[in-house]
Protein backbone atom coordinates (compact mmCIF):
# COMPACT_ATOMS: atom_id res chain seq x y z
CA UNK A 1 0.00 0.00 0.00
CA UNK A 2 1.23 3.54 -0.95
CA UNK A 3 1.68 6.41 1.16
CA UNK A 4 -1.54 8.12 -0.57
CA UNK A 5 -3.49 4.72 0.57
CA UNK A 6 -2.16 4.99 3.92
CA UNK A 7 -2.78 8.86 4.77
CA UNK A 8 -5.93 9.04 2.70
CA UNK A 9 -7.76 5.91 2.80
CA UNK A 10 -7.24 4.64 -0.77
CA UNK A 11 -8.62 7.22 -2.08
CA UNK A 12 -11.73 7.20 -0.88
CA UNK A 13 -14.36 10.22 0.24
CA UNK A 14 -15.06 11.58 3.67
CA UNK A 15 -18.45 9.93 2.98
CA UNK A 16 -17.54 6.75 1.87
CA UNK A 17 -15.17 5.71 4.14
CA UNK A 18 -18.44 7.16 6.61
CA UNK A 19 -20.30 4.68 5.06
CA UNK A 20 -17.65 1.43 5.57
CA UNK A 21 -17.15 2.85 9.29
CA UNK A 22 -20.85 2.69 9.91
CA UNK A 23 -21.52 -1.06 8.12
CA UNK A 24 -19.19 -2.35 10.20
CA UNK A 25 -20.49 -1.30 13.50
CA UNK A 26 -23.88 -2.44 11.68
CA UNK A 27 -22.94 -5.97 10.62
CA UNK A 28 -21.57 -6.29 14.80
CA UNK A 29 -25.03 -8.08 16.04
CA UNK A 30 -23.24 -8.23 19.44
CA UNK A 31 -23.12 -4.63 19.61
CA UNK A 32 -26.09 -2.78 21.94
CA UNK A 33 -29.07 -2.04 19.88
CA UNK A 34 -28.86 1.44 20.49
CA UNK A 35 -25.61 2.12 18.65
CA UNK A 36 -26.81 -0.31 15.47
CA UNK A 37 -30.17 2.32 16.14
CA UNK A 38 -27.45 5.01 15.71
CA UNK A 39 -25.63 3.61 13.15
CA UNK A 40 -29.28 3.03 10.75
CA UNK A 41 -29.89 6.78 11.24
CA UNK A 42 -26.66 7.86 10.47
CA UNK A 43 -26.87 5.77 6.88
CA UNK A 44 -30.22 7.57 6.50
CA UNK A 45 -29.26 10.51 7.11
CA UNK A 46 -26.77 10.11 4.42
CA UNK A 47 -29.14 8.81 2.04
CA UNK A 48 -27.12 7.63 -0.50
CA UNK A 49 -27.49 5.06 -2.81
CA UNK A 50 -24.85 3.15 -1.00
CA UNK A 51 -25.87 4.26 2.43
CA UNK A 52 -28.79 2.68 1.90
CA UNK A 53 -27.63 -0.52 0.39
CA UNK A 54 -25.45 -0.51 3.42
CA UNK A 55 -28.63 0.06 5.70
CA UNK A 56 -30.61 -2.94 4.12
CA UNK A 57 -27.43 -5.50 5.41
CA UNK A 58 -29.49 -5.13 8.45
CA UNK A 59 -32.04 -7.54 7.49
CA UNK A 60 -29.62 -10.18 6.10
CA UNK A 61 -28.88 -11.68 10.06
CA UNK A 62 -30.75 -11.94 13.14
CA UNK A 63 -29.43 -10.58 16.99
CA UNK A 64 -30.12 -13.31 19.65
CA UNK A 65 -32.92 -11.40 21.26
CA UNK A 66 -36.19 -11.56 18.90
CA UNK A 67 -37.32 -8.43 20.29
CA UNK A 68 -34.45 -6.26 19.54
CA UNK A 69 -34.32 -8.20 16.10
CA UNK A 70 -37.69 -7.28 15.79
CA UNK A 71 -37.33 -4.03 16.53
CA UNK A 72 -34.62 -2.93 14.76
CA UNK A 73 -36.04 -4.64 11.65
CA UNK A 74 -38.78 -2.19 11.87
CA UNK A 75 -36.81 1.33 12.85
CA UNK A 76 -35.21 0.04 9.64
CA UNK A 77 -38.17 -0.83 7.51
CA UNK A 78 -39.32 2.95 8.68
CA UNK A 79 -36.10 4.78 7.44
CA UNK A 80 -36.73 3.19 4.26
CA UNK A 81 -40.14 4.22 3.90
CA UNK A 82 -38.88 7.91 5.03
CA UNK A 83 -36.29 7.92 2.44
CA UNK A 84 -39.05 7.13 -0.69
CA UNK A 85 -38.54 6.62 -4.06
CA UNK A 86 -33.99 6.86 -3.38
CA UNK A 87 -34.85 3.35 -1.39
CA UNK A 88 -36.49 1.90 -4.01
CA UNK A 89 -33.60 1.12 -6.92
CA UNK A 90 -31.57 -0.72 -3.43
CA UNK A 91 -34.67 -2.43 -2.32
CA UNK A 92 -35.44 -3.99 -6.09
CA UNK A 93 -32.08 -5.22 -6.44
CA UNK A 94 -32.17 -6.90 -2.89
CA UNK A 95 -35.38 -8.75 -3.42
CA UNK A 96 -33.65 -9.84 -7.27
CA UNK A 97 -30.89 -10.84 -5.49
CA UNK A 98 -30.99 -12.13 -1.43
CA UNK A 99 -33.18 -14.12 1.09
CA UNK A 100 -34.68 -12.63 4.22
CA UNK A 101 -36.93 -10.17 1.54
CA UNK A 102 -39.75 -9.65 4.10
CA UNK A 103 -39.12 -6.42 5.28
CA UNK A 104 -37.55 -4.94 2.08
CA UNK A 105 -40.54 -5.83 -0.03
CA UNK A 106 -42.79 -4.21 2.66
CA UNK A 107 -40.72 -1.28 2.59
CA UNK A 108 -40.55 -0.97 -1.28
CA UNK A 109 -44.58 -2.06 -1.29
CA UNK A 110 -44.91 0.59 1.03
CA UNK A 111 -43.26 3.51 -1.16
CA UNK A 112 -44.73 2.43 -4.29
CA UNK A 113 -47.76 0.21 -3.91
CA UNK A 114 -49.40 -3.22 -4.37
CA UNK A 115 -48.92 -3.22 -7.88
CA UNK A 116 -45.11 -2.44 -8.18
CA UNK A 117 -44.36 -5.01 -5.41
CA UNK A 118 -46.63 -7.31 -7.29
CA UNK A 119 -44.49 -6.88 -10.25
CA UNK A 120 -41.08 -7.37 -8.22
CA UNK A 121 -42.26 -10.46 -7.01
CA UNK A 122 -42.43 -11.83 -10.11
CA UNK A 123 -39.32 -10.53 -11.50
CA UNK A 124 -37.46 -12.02 -9.06
CA UNK A 125 -39.53 -15.49 -9.44
CA UNK A 126 -38.35 -15.20 -13.29
CA UNK A 127 -34.65 -14.85 -12.71
CA UNK A 128 -34.60 -17.71 -10.20
CA UNK A 129 -31.56 -20.13 -11.22
CA UNK A 130 -33.54 -22.86 -10.32
CA UNK A 131 -31.65 -26.01 -8.76
CA UNK A 132 -29.13 -24.78 -6.55
CA UNK A 133 -30.24 -25.12 -3.21
CA UNK A 134 -30.07 -21.47 -2.05
CA UNK A 135 -31.97 -20.45 -5.28
CA UNK A 136 -34.10 -23.04 -4.25
CA UNK A 137 -34.76 -21.67 -0.61
CA UNK A 138 -34.92 -18.41 -1.90
CA UNK A 139 -38.01 -19.26 -4.14
CA UNK A 140 -40.09 -20.69 -1.16
CA UNK A 141 -39.70 -17.30 0.23
CA UNK A 142 -40.81 -15.56 -2.76
CA UNK A 143 -43.45 -17.98 -3.04
CA UNK A 144 -44.80 -17.62 0.61
CA UNK A 145 -44.49 -13.54 -0.30
CA UNK A 146 -46.91 -13.48 -3.11
CA UNK A 147 -49.58 -15.25 -1.41
CA UNK A 148 -50.06 -11.54 -0.16
CA UNK A 149 -51.28 -10.31 -3.30
CA UNK A 150 -54.80 -11.57 -4.61
CA UNK A 151 -54.41 -11.09 -8.10
CA UNK A 152 -55.26 -13.09 -11.72
CA UNK A 153 -51.56 -13.28 -12.27
CA UNK A 154 -50.57 -14.66 -8.79
CA UNK A 155 -53.42 -17.02 -9.02
CA UNK A 156 -52.25 -18.38 -12.21
CA UNK A 157 -48.71 -18.36 -10.80
CA UNK A 158 -49.88 -20.16 -7.72
CA UNK A 159 -51.75 -22.94 -10.04
CA UNK A 160 -48.62 -23.47 -12.28
CA UNK A 161 -46.92 -24.05 -8.37
CA UNK A 162 -48.88 -27.31 -7.69
CA UNK A 163 -46.40 -28.92 -10.24
CA UNK A 164 -43.19 -27.56 -8.69
CA UNK A 165 -40.32 -29.36 -8.24
CA UNK A 166 -39.86 -28.35 -4.46
CA UNK A 167 -42.41 -29.52 -2.16
CA UNK A 168 -42.44 -26.55 0.13
CA UNK A 169 -43.25 -24.55 -2.59
CA UNK A 170 -46.36 -26.37 -3.60
CA UNK A 171 -47.63 -26.70 -0.07
CA UNK A 172 -47.10 -22.32 -0.13
CA UNK A 173 -49.32 -22.51 -3.33
CA UNK A 174 -52.00 -24.54 -1.48
CA UNK A 175 -52.29 -21.99 0.90
CA UNK A 176 -52.13 -19.54 -1.04
CA UNK A 177 -55.12 -20.81 -3.42
CA UNK A 178 -57.01 -21.35 -0.76
CA UNK A 179 -57.49 -17.68 0.43
CA UNK A 180 -58.98 -17.02 -3.20
CA UNK A 181 -62.16 -19.29 -1.97
CA UNK A 182 -63.33 -22.50 -3.26
CA UNK A 183 -64.66 -21.34 -6.50
CA UNK A 184 -60.87 -20.28 -7.68
CA UNK A 185 -59.50 -22.85 -5.41
CA UNK A 186 -61.43 -26.05 -5.71
CA UNK A 187 -60.46 -27.15 -9.07
CA UNK A 188 -56.51 -26.86 -9.36
CA UNK A 189 -57.04 -28.95 -5.95
CA UNK A 190 -58.95 -31.48 -7.07
CA UNK A 191 -56.92 -32.59 -9.89
CA UNK A 192 -54.23 -32.80 -7.71
CA UNK A 193 -55.43 -34.82 -5.08
CA UNK A 194 -57.58 -37.23 -7.73
CA UNK A 195 -54.31 -38.08 -9.45
CA UNK A 196 -52.69 -41.26 -7.89
CA UNK A 197 -49.39 -39.95 -9.30
CA UNK A 198 -49.06 -37.42 -7.28
CA UNK A 199 -46.99 -36.56 -4.33
CA UNK A 200 -48.74 -38.18 -1.48
CA UNK A 201 -47.39 -35.62 0.98
CA UNK A 202 -49.23 -32.77 -1.20
CA UNK A 203 -52.52 -35.24 -1.51
CA UNK A 204 -51.87 -35.13 1.74
CA UNK A 205 -51.57 -31.20 2.88
CA UNK A 206 -54.34 -30.57 0.34
CA UNK A 207 -57.23 -32.81 1.97
CA UNK A 208 -55.96 -31.55 5.46
CA UNK A 209 -56.31 -27.70 4.53
CA UNK A 210 -60.12 -28.74 2.64
CA UNK A 211 -60.94 -30.47 5.71
CA UNK A 212 -60.33 -27.69 7.72
CA UNK A 213 -62.04 -25.39 5.28
CA UNK A 214 -65.56 -27.32 5.46
CA UNK A 215 -66.00 -26.60 1.54
CA UNK A 216 -68.41 -29.08 -0.01
CA UNK A 217 -67.25 -31.16 -2.46
CA UNK A 218 -70.18 -32.41 -3.63
CA UNK A 219 -69.78 -31.24 -7.48
CA UNK A 220 -66.12 -33.05 -7.26
CA UNK A 221 -67.69 -36.25 -6.08
CA UNK A 222 -67.62 -38.34 -9.19
CA UNK A 223 -64.08 -37.19 -9.74
CA UNK A 224 -62.40 -38.05 -6.28
CA UNK A 225 -64.45 -41.36 -5.43
CA UNK A 226 -61.63 -44.18 -5.87
CA UNK A 227 -58.74 -41.52 -5.86
CA UNK A 228 -58.68 -40.72 -2.35
CA UNK A 229 -56.35 -41.37 0.48
CA UNK A 230 -57.63 -44.00 2.67
CA UNK A 231 -57.12 -41.47 5.67
CA UNK A 232 -60.11 -39.34 4.10
CA UNK A 233 -63.79 -39.81 2.76
CA UNK A 234 -66.31 -37.56 1.32
CA UNK A 235 -69.40 -36.67 3.74
CA UNK A 236 -73.20 -37.00 2.80
CA UNK A 237 -72.68 -32.99 2.42
CA UNK A 238 -69.80 -33.21 0.81
CA UNK A 239 -67.30 -32.41 3.04
CA UNK A 240 -63.90 -34.55 3.62
CA UNK A 241 -63.96 -36.57 6.77
CA UNK A 242 -61.13 -37.89 8.59
CA UNK A 243 -61.42 -41.47 8.94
Amino acid sequence: MGLKSLLFGGGKSKEERQIEKLKNKLMNPHRQTDERMWVMQSLMQIGSEESIKVLLNRFTYQTDSSMVDQNEKQRCHEFLVELGEASCEPLRHYVIEKKNMYWPLSAYRAIRGDEAAEALLLEAIESLDHGYAEEERRKTELYSNLREFKTDKTYELLKEALSDTNDDVRVIAVEGLISFGPKQALPPLIEVVANPEESARIRTVIMEVLADTGWSLMKFRARLMGNLLPAYDIAGDGKIIRN
